[in-house]
C-alpha cells in the first residue's frame, strides 16, 4: 500500500495551537515567531474554528500599512487590533479519515500550505506540507527534483529591505533565495521580514536573511531531498548543476508530488 493512501491522522500535528480571535495581531505575531510556526488557527470563546492567520497574512497587513505612511520609517507596520477583524475567514478541514493523496490535491487546488482536521469546528489536528514532506520520505519517492523544481525568485544581497518584502508579497513565496555574484548566499523568508518589521526599509537584506541554503543535485531523489530539507527544519532547498541554480523546490512542490500520485 503506498503511503500516500495513508489517513491524514496517522501524520498530523495535534493538539492544534490556536489564537482566541479577541487577541491582537501583535500578540498573534509574537506568538509565531516565540514557536516558530508559519500560521495559527482562530478560535471563538467555545473553541470552533473561525479562520486562520499566517505570516502571509501579516506580511499583506503590514506592508500595505507601511505603504501609506508618508514617511515609510519601518518595514512593516502591525495594527494593534483585534486578530478577528484581520483573518482569513475560509479555514480548509478534512475528516482524519481523508487520504494524504486526497489531502494533498486540496491544499494545491486552493495554493494553502496547511488543512485542519475537524469534526465539530473543534481543531483535532493540522497537517502541513511539512508532513507531506516527510510522507515523500517515508514513500521513498525517486523521481529527480529536476521534475518538481520551480524558477527561482530571488533579490540580491544589497537590495534595501523594501525591495525585498515587495518581491515576497508580490511573488506569493514563503521565501526568496538571495544571491550574491549569481550564487545563493542565503534566503529571506516571511518570518525574517516580519522579524526585521522595525528595521529602516533602506537598509540591505543580507543583514537580516539566513544564511542557511540546502544546495541539491538536480538528479537527486525527492525522498533525498526532502530528507535533508527536513533535517535542516525548512521548506524549500535549491536545485542546483554544477555551478548553477537551476530551480527551487519548496513545501508545496511536494504536496503537488503527493497530490498527482492519485491520478
Amino acid at each position: 500500500m503506498s503511503t500516500f493512501t495513508t489517513a491524514v491522522a496517522e501524520y498530523m500535528n495535534s493538539p492544534v495551537i490556536t489564537l482566541n480571535e479577541t487577541e491582537s495581531v501583535l500578540a498573534a505575531q509574537e506568538k509565531l515567531a516565540m514557536l516558530r510556526i508559519s500560521a495559527l488557527a482562530v478560535v471563538d470563546r467555545d473553541g470552533g474554528l473561525v479562520g486562520v492567520i499566517s505570516r502571509t497574512d501579516l506580511l499583506r497587513i503590514g506592508r500595505r500599512r507601511a505603504s501609506q505612511s508618508s514617511k515609510r520609517r519601518h518595514a512593516l507596520a502591525l495594527p494593534n487590533v483585534p486578530v478577528r477583524q484581520v483573518i482569513t475567514p475560509f479555514v480548509e478541514i478534512v475528516a482524519a479519515s481523508t487520504t494524504l493523496a486526497e489531502a494533498a490535491k486540496r491544499m494545491t487546488r486552493q495554493n494553502i500550505h496547511r488543512l485542519y482536521i475537524s469534526n465539530d469546528r473543534r481543531p483535532e489536528g493540522v497537517l502541513s506540507t511539512k508532513d507531506l514532506m516527510q510522507a515523500v520520505v517515508d514513500e521513498r519517492v525517486s523521481l529527480p527534483v529536476s521534475e518538481l523544481m520551480n524558477k527561482v525568485v530571488s533579490v540580491r544581497a544589497s537590495d534595501p529591505l523594501s525591495v525585498a518584502i515587495d518581491r515576497l508579497a508580490q511573488a506569493e513565496q514563503s521565501g526568496l533565495v538571495v544571491l550574491e555574484d549569481e550564487w545563493p548566499v542565503g534566503v529571506f523568508t516571511q518570518e525574517d521580514a516580519l522579524a526585521a518589521r522595525e528595521a529602516p526599509p533602506e537598509e540591505p537584506v543580507d543583514h537580516f536573511m539566513q544564511p542557511r541554503v540546502i544546495n541539491v543535485p538536480i538528479a537527486l531523489p525527492s525522498f533525498r531531498a526532502a530528507e535533508q530539507a527536513i533535517a535542516a527544519h525548512s521548506r524549500r532547498v535549491l536545485a542546483v548543476d554544477g555551478t548553477a541554480v537551476r530551480g527551487i523546490v519548496s513545501g508545496m512542490d511536494f504536496a503537488r508530488l503527493v497530490a498527482r500520485s492519485s491520478n
